[in-house]
């Protein structure tokens, strides 16, 4: 799958959405993936350039470093072209910002918004849900262990 840079208009609005932070990959992938949907800047670029957002869990193998538990997104435009989009390590690595192109994806799962959503409600059941889905207080995003398994 090819990996993609994300334009700059939509990676500042994410920014500006939510701060995408170094080592936060699940929060990063997993606000971009829900918020897609909402009434946010954010958003309606998305739906201005057709994209299909969603939130992939899986491995990440960059170039000379071990393989570690990794979120990104999935981008799909068009209902065509598919590519890897990776919001924390486009901000944050100087490495992949390099080499993007050598670091190694492998895939686990991949949720969509709504997904994420009903994922909330069954982990948190107790909790009254933001508008976008997302449960009030301290919560987490889906993560995969170092078995594959969805924490």
């Amino acid at each position: 799958m090819l990996i993609a840079r994300i334009p700059e208009d939509i990676l500042w609005s994410l920014n500006v959405l939510f701060p995408i932070n170094k080592g936060e990959c699940f929060s990063n992938s997993g606000v971009a993936t829900i918020c897609n949907l909402g009434d946010y800047e954010y958003s309606k670029i998305i739906k201005s350039h057709q994209l299909l957002i969603q939130y992939a869990l899986g491995f990440l193998s960059p170039p000379g470093n071990d393989t570690v538990p990794h979120a990104w997104l999935i981008c799909t435009k068009d209902n065509k072209t598919t590519f890897y989009w990776d919001p924390t390590l486009q901000l944050n690595s100087p490495l992949w910002n390099q080499k993007s192109q050598e670091f190694r994806y492998a895939t686990r799962y991949v949720l969509t918004s709504d997904e994420l959503r009903n994922w909330f409600r069954n982990k948190y059941p107790d909790r009254k849900l933001t508008i976008d889905g997302i449960p009030d207080g301290n919560t987490r995003f889906p993560i995969i262990n170092q078995t594959g398994l969805i924490e």
